[in-house]
C-alpha cells in the first residue's frame, strides 16, 4: 500500500457498526501493513445493546493479537473497547429517565421548565438480546444511563481518546452506524456529541450512516430510518443547526465534521442472497473505503461538503466505492500450483503407462489383454473356418475383416466411442496449451526453439477432437513424438520447467495413442465377439458351446476393460478417483475368474498329456506287432494293423492339435493374470497411484479456485486476462524470473495490455452512471461530485479521466468540468485500480428509499412514531418534515 497521510480511528454503533469493525479486523493483511507503520496507531470503539456481534468482534480481536504475535507487531498498536450497554433493571431505568434533566448541565444543556419522560414504565421492553426493536427512544434511554449515571461509556471513550492521541500521524474517526437501526442510530447524535468534546475540535469526525434496503423489517425501512432522517437533517444542515443551537443551546452543535450515507439496496438487489450476505458486501466495501481514505488529505473534501459549508437543505452525501483487480498476482499462484500438479501428474502417466502397457521390462498391462481378448476371439472364428471346412491361411486374414466389419461401420463405431472422450482430453489439452504457448514465443521460424514450439503444438492440436481425427492422429504421431524427443535436447535457450513441460506433452501424446489403440481393439472384439456368438449359436453342437462359453467370458472382459482405458485417459481425475474402487472389485473378480479358468485348462492339459502318452505308446505297440508281420495269408491282419495306427495317428494330431491350444491358452490366461495383477496393484487402496490421484485432484481444486475469479458483486470487479498476458506471466514462472512480478514499471510496461483495460475500467464505472447503484432517485442533480482514484502509476490517464466525467455528467446541474473533481492518488499495489465517489449536495428526496420510508412512518401509530425518534426528546419535541420541531404531547 502507499505510505498512509492519515490513520483510521473507527467508532461502530450497534450492529452495523459493530460489523464494520469485524470486517476491518478479519482484513487481516491490509491491517497488518497498515500496523507495520512506526507512527500509526488504531483505536476502535464498538458499543451495541445486544451481545451477540460483540461477542463475535471480540473473537475476531483474539485472532489477529495472535496473528500479530507471529507478524511481531506490538498488540498495542490497535486497541479494541468492545462492549455490550444495557441496564441493570427496568426500574433502574425508568428512574434515571425522570431525572434526566440533573444530567443535562453537566453537559451544558439548559434543563427544560416542564421536562415530560420520553419513556414510561408501561413501555413493552423487547428482548434485547435482539437489540431495541427498532425503538430508537429506548436507545437513547440506555446509551444515557451507561454515560452520565453508570459512567461506563464516558470510561470507554477515554480510553478510545487514549489510543486516539497516541498515534502521531493526521488523525480521523470514523463513526458508523445504521440509520435504520434502533442501536446505533438511537444512540449515534448524543455520542457524537460526547465524542467530540473528548476529542476537540483537531480530530475530524467523519459518520457513515447505512441505508436500509426492501430486505429490512418494516421498522428498519419506515418509521425507524425517516426518524433518523429527519433527526441528521436537522443537525447536519448548517441552517437548521443554527436554529436549534438557538433554541436548545450550543451542545447541540454538528459535531460531524462531515457525514456520509451509504446504501444498502444495490447490494441486496444485486447479490439474489439474501440480506445476511448483502451486508457482508457492504461491510467488505466500507472497509475497503475506509482503507483509500489513508491515501489522500481530507481537507481536500471536508472543504467542499464538511460542517463549514451551508449545503442549502441538501445536506445528503453518498458515498460508493468500486474496486477493480488485475488478477495477475492470481494467475501467478495459479501458474505455480499447476507446476506442482504437472509433478504429481507426470509420476500419475507413468503409472498410467504401466496400467497400458506394463513397465520397461514387461509387456504385461491393459493393451495386452485388449490384444489377448481379440487374439483369443480369432481363435475362435478360425476355429468355426476350420469346422466349416472354409479355413484358408492365404487368404484369413481378409475374411476375418470382411466377418467383422459386416453390416457394421466399425470407423463410424470407433467414433462413437471416442466421442465421449473428446470434452475431458479438449480439457487436459487446454490446460497444457496454455504453457505449451507460453514457450519460445518469440523464437524465430527455423530456429530449434521454434522447431520444437511448432512440435509441441502439433501433437496437442492432434490430441483435439479425437474422435474426428484419430485416423491422421494414429498415422503421425509416433513421428511427431520422436522428431520432438530427439530435437529437445538440442535447445540451448530453453529452461529447465519449459523442457519438462513439453515432455509432459510427449508423454500425452502416447497416452492417448494408448487409449485409441485400446478403443479400436475393444470395437473389433465387440462386434467379433457379437457375431461370432449369432453364428455359432445356429449349430448346437459341443465344440460349439465350448466356443461360445470363450467368446462370453471375452465380452464380459471386454466390458470392464473398456471402463479401465477410458478411466486413463478420458475421465478426470475426480471421476476417477470415485471409480477406482469399484474398478478395484472388478479387477479383482475378472482375476479370481481367470484363476477358476485356468485350474480348469490346467487340468485338461494333463489330461491332454496322459492320452498323448497313452496313444503314443498304442501306436508304439501296434507297430512294434506290425514288424514281424509279411505280407501273405496274413495280409488282412497287417492292413488292420495299419487302419488302427492311422486312425490312432489322426486322433493324436486332434489330440496335440487340442493340447498346443489348450497351452497356448494357458500361456494367455497366465499373462492376462499377470497384467490383472499389475492393475490391481495400481488400483489398491495404499497404492502410489491411488495417492497420486488424491494429491492431483486437491491441486486441481486449488488451481481451479486461483483460476475461477468472477465479479464478486457491485463493489468488486475482477478484469480478465487476455491471452498474451496469460502466456507473457507464464512465460515469466517458466524461465524463473519471477521477480520481475514484483517490478510495478515493468509490470505496466511489458504485461498489462493497457487497452484491453482501459476498455474493461470504463464498462466497470458505468456501474457509477447509475443512480440505483448509489441509491439516488433519476431527478438527482448536483454542483458536486467528488470522485477519487487510487491507481498505480501510469495507468490512470487522461483519457480515462475524460471517460468517468463524461459517464457522471448525467448527475451535473452545471458543467461536468466545474462539478466533477476527480482526484488521482498513487498506489503502490500493481494488481488494482479503486474508485470512490461521493454523490454530494442531495437532498432527502432524491434517496431513492426516502419515500418508502415517508410512507411508512405516515401509517404508523403515534407511539411508535415517538418511540422511533431519539434527538431531543429531552425536551419534549422531536423532529418533523422541513427541519421542524413538534411536541410529543399527543394533545
Amino acid at each position: 500500500m502507499a505510505k498512509y497521510s492519515s490513520a483510521i480511528q473507527i467508532v461502530g454503533l450497534g450492529g452495523t457498526g459493530t460489523n464494520v469493525i469485524e470486517a476491518f479486523i478479519r482484513n487481516k493483511e491490509a491491517l497488518i501493513s497498515l500496523l507495520r507503520e512506526d507512527k500509526v496507531r488504531v483505536s476502535l470503539l464498538a458499543l451495541d445493546v445486544a451481545d451477540h456481534d460483540i461477542i463475535s468482534l471480540e473473537s475476531a480481536y483474539k485472532n489477529l493479537v495472535k496473528d500479530l504475535k507471529k507478524e511481531n507487531i506490538s498488540s498495542d498498536k490497535i486497541h479494541l473497547v468492545a462492549e455490550s450497554v444495557k441496564f441493570p433493571t427496568p426500574e433502574t431505568m425508568f428512574e434515571f429517565i425522570k431525572n434526566y434533566p440533573n444530567f443535562l448541565e453537566s453537559d451544558g444543556i439548559k434543563a427544560p421548565t416542564n421536562y415530560t419522560p420520553w419513556l414510561s414504565s408501561s413501555l413493552e421492553i423487547p428482548p434485547l438480546a435482539g437489540g431495541v426493536g427498532r425503538k430508537r427512544a429506548l436507545s437513547k434511554a440506555i446509551y444515557g444511563l451507561n454515560y452520565h449515571h453508570l459512567k461506563f461509556i464516558g470510561n470507554f471513550m477515554d480510553q478510545f481518546k487514549q489510543q486516539v492521541f497516541s498515534s502521531t500521524v493526521q488523525q480521523h474517526v470514523f463513526m458508523i452506524y445504521g440509520i435504520g437501526g434502533g442501536s446505533g442510530s438511537g444512540m449515534a447524535l448524543d455520542l457524537a456529541r460526547h465524542l467530540r468534546t473528548k476529542l476537540g475540535s483537531s480530530i475530524p469526525i467523519i459518520g457513515l450512516g447505512i441505508l436500509p434496503c426492501d430486505g429490512d423489517d418494516p421498522p428498519a425501512k419506515g418509521v425507524s430510518s425517516y426518524s433518523a432522517v429527519l433527526e441528521h437533517g436537522a443537525v447536519l444542515d448548517r441552517s437548521s443547526n443554527q436554529e436549534m443551537v438557538k433554541e436548545y443551546g450550543d451542545a447541540y452543535q454538528n459535531p460531524f465534521s462531515a457525514f456520509l450515507m451509504m446504501p444498502l439496496s444495490p447490494a441486496y438487489g444485486i447479490n439474489k442472497q439474501g440480506l445476511k450476505e448483502a451486508k457482508k458486501v457492504v461491510d467488505d466495501a466500507i472497509v475497503d473505503i475506509l482503507y483509500k481514505s489513508l491515501n489522500f488529505d481530507l481537507a481536500d473534501l471536508l472543504s467542499n461538503i464538511g460542517s463549514s459549508v451551508d449545503s442549502g437543505g441538501k445536506w445528503v452525501n453518498v458515498i460508493s466505492t468500486l474496486k477493480v483487480s488485475y488478477p495477475i498476482e492470481e494467475f501467478r499462484e495459479a501458474t505455480l500450483i499447476y507446476l506442482n500438479k504437472l509433478e504429481k501428474l507426470r509420476d500419475l502417466r507413468k503409472e498410467k503407462q504401466e496400467i497400458s502397457r506394463g513397465s520397461k521390462d514387461t509387456d504385461i498391462g491393459l493393451l495386452h489383454v485388449l490384444n489377448a481378448s481379440y487374439t483369443e476371439l480369432v481363435d475362435v472364428y478360425k476355429r468355426m473356418q476350420i469346422q466349416k471346412k472354409l479355413y484358408n491361411e492365404s487368404t484369413f486374414e481378409k475374411d476375418l475383416d470382411a466377418y467383422v466389419t459386416e453390416g457394421t461401420a466399425i470407423e463410424s463405431k470407433i467414433k462413437e466411442n471416442l466421442t465421449g472422450g473428446d470434452k475431458t482430453l479438449n480439457g487436459q489439452i487446454k490446460e497444457l496449451e496454455n504453457f505449451a504457448k507460453s514457450i519460445a514465443v518469440n523464437s524465430e521460424p527455423g530456429s530449434t526453439e521454434y522447431t520444437i514450439r511448432t512440435l509441441t503444438l502439433d501433437i496437442l492440436n492432434s490430441c483435439k477432437d479425437i474422435s474426428k481425427n484419430h485416423k491422421e492422429f494414429a498415422n503421425g504421431i509416433e513421428d511427431i513424438c520422436n522428431e520432438l524427443e530427439s530435437t529437445l535436447p538440442s535447445s540451448q535457450n530453453l529452461k529447465t520447467r519449459q523442457k519438462q513441460i513439453i515432455k509432459d506433452i510427449i508423454v500425452f501424446g502416447k497416452i492417448v495413442s494408448d487409449y485409441i489403440e485400446g478403443v479400436k481393439y475393444y470395437v473389433r472384439s465387440k462386434y467379433l465377439a457379437e457375431k461370432l456368438l449369432k453364428d455359432l449359436s445356429k449349430t448346437g453342437d459341443a465344440e460349439s458351446k465350448k466356443q461360445i462359453d470363450r467368446v462370453k467370458k471375452q465380452s464380459a472382459e471386454l466390458i470392464n476393460n473398456r471402463r479401465f482405458a477410458n478411466s486413463l485417459c478420458t475421465l478426470s481425475v475426480e471421476d476417477e478417483r470415485k471409480n477406482v474402487a469399484e474398478m478395484l472389485v472388478d479387477t479383482r473378480n475378472l482375476k479370481k475368474s481367470l484363476i477358476e479358468n485356468l485350474e480348469k485348462l490346467k487340468t485338461e492339459h494333463n489330461n491332454y498329456e496322459e492320452t498323448i502318452k497313452k496313444r503314443e505308446n498304442e501306436i508304439l505297440k501296434i507297430e512294434s506287432q506290425t514288424k514281424g508281420i509279411k505280407l501273405g495269408f496274413l495280409g488282412s491282419k497287417r492292413k488292420k494293423f495299419e487302419s488302427q495306427l492311422n486312425k490312432l495317428r489322426h486322433e493324436l494330431r486332434i489330440i496335440k492339435d487340442e493340447y498346443d491350444l489348450c497351452r497356448k491358452e494357458i500361456q494367455i490366461i497366465e499373462k492376462k493374470t499377470e497384467s490383472y495383477s499389475n492393475i490391481e496393484s495400481k488400483f489398491d487402496v495404499n497404492s502410489s497411484y491411488r495417492n497420486l490421484l488424491a494429491d492431483v485432484s486437491t491441486l486441481s481444486v486449488e488451481h481451479s479456485k486461483k483460476l475461477q475469479i468472477k465479479d464478486p458483486g457491485l463493489y468488486d470487479r475482477v478484469a480478465q486476462l487476455t491471452d498474451g498476458e496469460s502466456n507473457k506471466i507464464m512465460d515469466i514462472v517458466l524461465t524463473e524470473q519471477e521477480d520481475s512480478l514484483k517490478d510495478v514499471d515493468y509490470i505496466v510496461k511489458e504485461i498489462i495490455d493497457k487497452d484491453n483495460l482501459r476498455d474493461y475500467l470504463v464498462s466497470a464505472l458505468k456501474a457509477f452512471g447509475n443512480p440505483d447503484n448509489l441509491g439516488l432517485t433519476p431527478d438527482y442533480s448536483t454542483d458536486y461530485i467528488w470522485f477519487t482514484v487510487v491507481s498505480p502509476r501510469k495507468l490512470w490517464d487522461k483519457d480515462l479521466e475524460s471517460d468517468t466525467k463524461a459517464i457522471l455528467a448525467r448527475y451535473s446541474s452545471t458543467s461536468a468540468s466545474k462539478s466533477i473533481y476527480i482526484r488521482e492518488v498513487e498506489s503502490d499495489d500493481p494488481w488494482t485500480i479503486r474508485f470512490m465517489i461521493i454523490a454530494a449536495k442531495a437532498k432527502t428526496e432524491h434517496l431513492s428509499s426516502f419515500q418508502e420510508m415517508n410512507s411508512q412512518y405516515k401509517d404508523s401509530p403515534l407511539s411508535e412514531k415517538l418511540l422511533s425518534h431519539s434527538l431531543l426528546l429531552e425536551h419534549g419535541v422531536h423532529a418533523a418534515k422541513g427541519n421542524k420541531f413538534i411536541s410529543n404531547d399527543p394533545k
